[in-house]
């Protein structure tokens, strides 16, 4: 079952990368978009029962029948500590699959099971995983009136994109038209893993939002030292204009910056954003990931891929 399971899991997954291809055909055709859209989204709920069901915890071994014995007050207790079955690890001794193997468990839910027969009492306690948290990936968004549009809209698709088939590990939350107010509480909310700023820099300072929409000049020293104070920051990415201007290394206690070191067009901007998190859904490190942005804009032709640097 485990074996069909994992099978339907590889053929969902190379579907909706298929139909992540088709979208970027009918780019332009509402309608053959929209169509195709509906039925990724179903896809992508299957994918996310699929897994979700793959990770339950389940005991398996020898069923106690009749037992015959003359020695009387026989007890045995067995505390079995497991997560999901790894591939390729065969059951341990007693058909207990995962022992010797056992994940960390974090609040963990515990039933027993008794069996009494002949005066020999045999108990199970089974100590269940918790669920996993998803990690937050924050993206902040700000255009002040006056300046130049930015094409949000498509970049938070394309990051929606890459994060929407592992909904049991990422929660994406955007919070567009960002003041900073609105960035400050969003932080000590969502405590996210990973912040994405899409904005415009200008002279060591980033541009975020008023109440009335005009532009609200932030320094950029003043964005580190909070970013410092969030304890949950695995990478921030300064998607702005020379936001990289006069850095060269972050103090102790920093979450690494992915920040740009010149002026950046919005399409190489997107494709360092795809190559980025689709490598962190892929399990890759933040200093790996960037190198996979930047891949991704040398690959697709954007340009620009000299123009994001790692610092930490």
């Amino acid at each position: 079952m485990l074996m069909n399971m994992t099978d339907d899991i590889s053929r969902l997954e190379q579907e909706i990368a298929e139909l992540k291809k088709a979208l970027a055909q009918v780019a332009g055709m509402p309608a053959a978009e929209a169509a195709l859209r509906a039925q990724l989204g179903e896809m992508q709920r299957q994918l996310a029962t699929l897994k979700s069901a793959s990770h339950a915890p389940w005991v398996s071994g020898p069923t106690i029948g009749k037992i015959t014995a003359r020695t009387a007050n026989i007890a045995t207790d067995q505390t079995i500590l497991h997560g999901a079955p790894s591939a390729g690890v065969p059951p341990a001794s007693g058909g207990i699959p995962g022992a010797g193997a056992a994940s960390e468990v974090t609040g963990p839910r515990v039933e027993e099971i008794e069996a009494d027969e002949a005066n020999i009492a045999t108990r199970q306690t089974i100590v269940r995983d918790a669920p996993a948290t998803p990690l937050v990936v924050l993206a902040a968004y700000a255009a002040p009136r006056g300046a130049p549009a930015l094409a949000w809209d498509v970049e938070e698709r394309a990051l929606r994109d890459c994060l929407a088939p592992y909904p049991d590990r990422f929660r994406f939350e955007p919070l567009p038209r960002a003041m900073p107010d609105d960035l400050h509480q969003a932080l000590l909310r969502f405590q996210p893993s990973y912040l994405h700023i899409l904005s415009h820099g200008d002279a060591g300072m980033l541009l975020f939002q008023d109440s009335s929409g005009d532009a609200h000049p932030v320094p950029r020293a003043a964005l580190l030292q909070t970013f410092a104070s969030v304890p949950a920051l695995r990478c921030v990415i300064l998607s702005a204009c020379e936001s990289a201007a006069g850095l060269t290394a972050l103090g102790p206690g920093m979450p690494p910056v992915i920040a740009m070191r010149a002026a950046i067009s919005s399409e190489a901007a997107r494709a360092f954003a795809q190559g980025f998190y689709d490598a962190v859904a892929a399990g890759r490190d933040p200093r790996a990931a960037w190198i996979a942005g930047c891949d991704r804009m040398r690959l697709t032709g954007a340009g620009d891929a000299d123009v994001p640097v790692f610092l930490e």
